[in-house]
């Protein structure tokens, strides 16, 4: 017998926006974006979109302060079957947090109808808007832990966070009727803080199998205008210092000096552009190695999972991580990939089949990982069959088991 169609609140600090003047928007969160989708087609999804009054003033005052905010374009529409609403609150430095929720109460309390659940994509900020509705309406509340808003709770030294925001953070999850980890490495993090075991559910990110998918190397690199003879190795993501990228350009130095027998190769690194890697591109140009890289920019996922068949190898040396999204992507694409040993990253790479690891710092490590890859012959259509249990069709089945057993209970 069919079950009820759900009446889901999806709180998410926003979705893919490919015309948003802020670069930031344009492709923000997509892997939620992904999987969500495939939950709305048999349930009701809406997403209140959380944008300030006076976001230019906002702005301003905080670069008065030397620092760089970002805040989403008004959407009030269908992205695919996902419903957007805005709602405007007052942004108040500190409590900022308590006019959200404020304002979504106001909503809730207009609208017709109660929701079935609250799906908060965060633990912190919107994890307190979300865990303040299930205390207010009693709806149920499912929390989505990714890794980077949760992994700083571990930190020691400087790093360690604000009392207040540790405490918050910990409260949500604590409180959630039930927790999403997208790998059993932040799944045991997580029941370590005294979170019940019955409570949490391994649910990883995956993969669009319409844009993620097996092709030819060959045809991929000439129709991407690549040199052929030449290896390619390619890295996606953030231009963070914490992304590893320091270490791969010594591994690269590495290389060049010790590897003599290693084949020509090109690094191409896809991400926004940020000061870090106008310092990145000092460091290799005093390294005389402008010609080893290649710094792309921003790139749709159309052209990233292009160039994923047609690199070589992927290469993620990250200092931390949670369940990268683009190792599994560039598995399905049949990309072999070198990594660094941390968070979800050796639950995907889980044997020399399909790529090397190495422990995250260590750049000679890296090096001889990079070396031996691009030498190995590997069977790209084996590599892309791994991928096969991470498509979103699947993993949105999970996510909906996990909200009818809240529901239910």
């Amino acid at each position: 017998m069919p079950q009820s169609p759900l009446k889901i609140l999806l709180l998410v600090s926003s979705l893919p926006a490919p015309d948003d003047p802020d670069i930031v928007f344009r492709m923000k969160n997509s892997f939620i974006l992904d999987i969500m989708q495939h939950v709305a087609a048999d349930n009701e999804v809406l997403q209140p979109l959380f944008v300030p009054c006076f976001p230019g003033l906002l702005k301003a005052a905080y670069k008065y302060k030397g620092l760089e905010v970002h805040f989403p374009a008004v959407r009030d529409e269908f992205l695919g079957r996902i419903k957007i609403e805005t709602i405007k609150y007052l942004h108040l430095p500190g409590k900022y947090i308590y006019r959200k929720s404020s304002a979504l109460h106001n909503l809730l309390a207009r609208q017709q109808g109660k929701y079935d659940l609250i799906h908060c994509h965060t633990a912190y900020d919107l994890g307190v808007v979300g865990l303040a509705v299930k205390e207010k309406f009693s709806i149920p509340l499912v929390v989505s832990v990714y890794g980077s808003d949760v992994n700083w709770l571990f930190e020691t030294g400087e790093k360690k966070p604000d009392r207040e925001i540790i405490d918050a953070t910990t409260r949500v999850l604590l409180s959630a009727d039930a927790l999403t980890c997208v790998s059993r490495d932040l799944a045991a993090r997580v029941a370590g803080l005294g979170v019940e075991k019955d409570k949490i559910h391994w649910i990883p990110n995956g993969i669009e199998r319409n844009i993620f998918y097996y092709g030819h190397r060959e045809k991929e690199k000439e129709k991407l205008g690549w040199r052929r003879g030449c290896k390619d190795v390619l890295f996606v993501g953030n231009i963070y210092e914490s992304k590893g990228l320091g270490d791969l350009v010594e591994a690269v130095s590495i290389m060049e000096s010790d590897f003599r027998d290693a084949p020509e190769f090109v690094i191409r690194l896809a991400g926004r552009p940020n000061d870090y890697q106008t310092g990145l591109q000092d460091r290799i140009n005093n390294l005389g190695l402008e010609s080893r890289f290649e710094f792309l920019g921003l790139q749709p996922r159309s052209a990233i999972a292009s160039m994923m068949r047609a690199s070589d190898l992927f290469c993620l040396p990250s200092w931390r991580e949670g369940w990268p999204c683009v190792v599994i992507e560039a598995l399905a694409c049949g990309c072999p990939v070198v990594a660094t040993d941390v968070g979800g990253i050796p639950e995907i790479v889980t044997g020399d089949s399909v790529g090397f690891l190495s422990r995250p710092r260590n750049p000679q490590k890296l090096a001889e990982n990079i070396s031996k890859g691009l030498l190995k012959e590997w069977n790209r259509e084996e590599i892309a069959g791994t991928a096969e249990p991470y498509t979103y069709d699947r993993l949105a089945r999970k996510v909906e088991e996990v909200y009818r057993e809240v529901c239910g209970s």
